[in-house]
């Protein structure tokens, strides 16, 4: 199976239960939404909204209120998601939001029409390709002020999970985010020139770790990067690990612009 169809696979899945255990995820959202605020100040509002990657809508909820004028595009690769987006929006009669099914790993034909702003929060670590996504999204832009919001999330959210692992020298079969600085090189290229970023952070405690390895599962973000381990050592993890787990979630906000050719 492809790394798509397991990331589609995985979140379909989990659309149902996604919102119960999606807690920094939900407070990621939330400070970029303080972030795309804080740098939209000094630009003219954009007409054209484009969000890649939506999920269950925890960004989505925050782009209305700060673009009251704009029209909106969301998109995410699972169905099952969208509609649990959708939902979130039923009742309301604005009538300049679009829900539709896209993957960032294509070629994004439908969105070449052209948008002034694009928006991906806490999805575009699971690219196939991240050189090719931000350039698929980079020819979904027009216009000399079209910018990119994106929110990652980095390496040392996993950092306690690993340290878990390593204790008992098992390899951690998650997914390997990246460091804040393997970043930068790609957002600063690929159709795009970096303007700003920052990091931000926050600290979930779990009830052990069988707690903390279920909010994975919740949320669909296990079993995509491919790795396996023994049930037998997964149970000796388990006893070893049946009390309090807090683990701190960093991840990184970043405002490009669509690169002027010159």
């Amino acid at each position: 199976m492809s790394r798509t169809a397991a990331v589609e696979r995985n979140f379909s899945g989990a659309a149902l239960t996604y919102d119960s255990a999606a807690s920094f995820q939900r407070t990621a959202a939330e400070q970029f939404a303080a972030f795309i605020r804080r740098h939209e100040t000094e630009r003219p509002a954009p007409h054209r909204i484009l969000e890649l990657g939506a999920g269950s809508g925890l960004l989505t909820v925050h782009l209305p209120k700060l673009f009251p004028e704009a029209e909106i595009t969301v998109s995410d690769l699972s169905e099952a998601m969208l509609a649990v987006c959708r939902e979130k929006f039923a009742r309301n009669t604005r009538e300049r939001m679009h829900f539709v099914h896209a993957d960032f790993n294509g070629e994004l034909d439908m969105f070449r029409s052209g948008f002034d702003a694009a928006f991906s929060s806490m999805a575009m670590q699971w690219a196939d390709d991240f050189d090719a996504a931000l350039g698929n999204i980079a020819r979904t832009l027009r216009g000399p002020e079209a910018r990119l919001y994106l929110c990652m999330p980095l390496a040392e959210s996993m950092e306690t999970l690993k340290n878990l692992f390593e204790s008992e020298s098992l390899s951690f079969p998650g997914l390997e985010l990246p460091e804040l600085e393997s970043i930068i090189p790609h957002l600063d290229g690929n159709g795009f020139s970096l303007r700003a970023y920052e990091a931000g952070e926050c600290t979930e405690t779990y009830g052990g770790l069988a707690e903390f390895l279920r909010s994975f599962q919740l949320t669909g973000t296990g079993r995509i990067s491919g790795g396996r381990m023994r049930s037998s050592d997964l149970r000796r993890l388990l006893r070893k690990n049946g009390t309090t787990v807090r683990n701190k979630y960093k991840f990184a906000f970043f405002i490009c612009e669509v690169r002027k050719e010159k």
